[in-house]
């Protein structure tokens, strides 16, 4: 063949290429504002795994409004440039509208980090049967977040008997809301810990919107109540960073030592939090789950992979949370305190013969030492 057809060839099949990449777009209904940590660290993480596969990833902000993440679910399905896959999160419960929407508009739905419980599971039925285009869901366990935490949080205690009154050890627990799945399961977490421990007393439970100010005020409330008892809490188990970090500088400022009079765990691996650990301050931060973002452009590089004729539904997937403590936070800073997510190659992470291993271990593996 002369070599002139050879190289029309080649830039033949390098742009046909290009357009097949460039003809996935990806939109990602993003249920959380821009100005907190956890809700754009999905982003990032996601942004990032998409320029690694080669996919148009356009994300719009609900800023914690269930109406304004309907609107822009539907505005994606019904606009000029429809996305070929549309992300989804079932934050307070809002979801099941847009997955029909799109379901009807023929494009494929991912849910991610929040899905279908209770009665709504019921309603939705299984991934690919009622609704033939919602492709999946992946979440974290929340439930094992939630349990890990409170175990945590138990051995911290028990490491400090002055804490227990009257045989007891006395708790402030900040959940969540009380409508979002991944806040109830990683709340049924706790209470499964710390109801096996039988010395553990959950002096006051208050639902939250996450947010440190919430935090702040219900920690005082409950100091000041403790104080009026003549309680010493032991512990404070907080459904976020936020909301630990909130309830840390209350603790602060009434004087007392967090990690020596009362312990306190928290869920993000926000950098403030991981610096806590570090410093003692707090017992451990839970999370990873920011990485859905990313692992939700693995598991659609495998979904794509196949031709469109034999491609099967996700169906309903899961991975593990992952604990910075004081035994691993020293080997999590040495290989990802700059936060750059670029650095992960995600083709790693595609499904191999055992399935998926999304581990904060082989995440650290591959960024070496």
């Amino acid at each position: 063949m002369p070599i002139r057809l050879l190289l029309a060839t080649g830039i033949f099949l390098v742009a046909l290429s290009a357009t097949a990449l460039a003809e996935t777009r990806i939109v990602f209904i993003n249920p959380g504002k821009q100005d907190e940590f956890f809700w754009p660290a999905v982003t990032d993480t996601m942004r990032a795994a998409a320029e690694q596969f080669g996919y148009d990833l356009d994300v719009h902000y609900a800023e914690r409004d269930a109406q304004a993440m309907i609107r822009l679910g539907l505005a994606a399905i019904k606009g000029e440039e429809r996305p070929d896959i549309l992300i989804l999160v079932n934050e307070f419960q809002a979801a099941p509208d847009i997955v029909k929407a799109a379901n009807e508009a023929g494009i494929s739905v991912l849910m991610l980090l929040n899905a279908f419980v209770g009665q709504q599971a019921q309603e939705m039925g299984a991934p690919g049967v009622k609704y033939p285009h919602w492709i999946g869901s992946l979440v974290p366990s929340n439930r094992g977040a939630g349990l890990r935490m409170a175990q945590s949080l138990s051995r911290c205690m028990n490491d400090q008997p002055a804490h227990m009154a009257g045989g007891k050890h006395h708790v402030l627990v900040l959940s969540g809301d009380g409508r979002t799945p991944a806040s109830l399961e990683r709340t049924a977490g706790m209470h499964a810990a710390l109801n096996a421990t039988h010395d553990v007393v959950v002096d006051r439970h208050y639902q939250t919107n996450w947010q440190a100010p919430d935090a702040d005020r219900l920690t005082r409330n409950y100091l000041d109540w403790a104080a009026a008892h003549s309680i010493a809490p032991a512990g404070i188990w907080a459904a976020n960073d936020a909301l630990a970090i909130g309830a840390l500088a209350v603790v602060e400022e009434r004087g007392l030592v967090p990690g020596r009079d009362i312990c306190i765990v928290g869920l993000n691996w926000s950098p403030e939090a991981v610096d806590l650990v570090r410093q003692n301050r707090m017992v451990a931060t839970d999370g990873g789950h920011f990485l859905a973002g990313a692992w939700a452009m693995v598991m659609i590089s495998d979904y794509l992979d196949k031709p469109p004729g034999s491609r099967q539904p996700i169906g309903d997937a899961s991975f593990e949370m992952a604990q910075i403590d004081g035994d691993n936070v020293e080997r999590f800073l040495s290989r990802l305190a700059d936060r750059d997510w670029r650095r992960i190659p995600f083709h790693i992470f595609k499904r191999g013969a055992a399935g998926y291993d999304f581990s904060l271990e082989r995440i650290l593996d591959q960024l070496g030492d």
